[in-house]
């Protein structure tokens, strides 16, 4: 039986797909012996996401001022 919620389902559902993704670019699986330098992966990772974040809010900012 499956008790997820949505969201617990639609999480799993989305880092399975990364894991597919990573392994179709490197040909492998996430390895913790793997030659880089995962906090500055991270850090990469983050402020990709803070970027697409303030892409988000300009966009509904926007959205919101064209309706005032």
């Amino acid at each position: 039986m499956d008790d997820r919620t949505i969201a617990e389902r639609r999480f799993d559902e989305l880092v399975a797909e990364r894991r597919a993704q990573g392994r179709k670019t490197y040909g492998k699986g996430l390895d913790h012996d793997d030659n880089f330098c995962w906090k500055m992966m991270a850090l990469e990772e983050a402020l990709d996401m803070g970027q697409y974040l303030m892409a988000h809010i300009v966009r509904l900012e926007a959205e919101i001022a064209g309706r005032a």
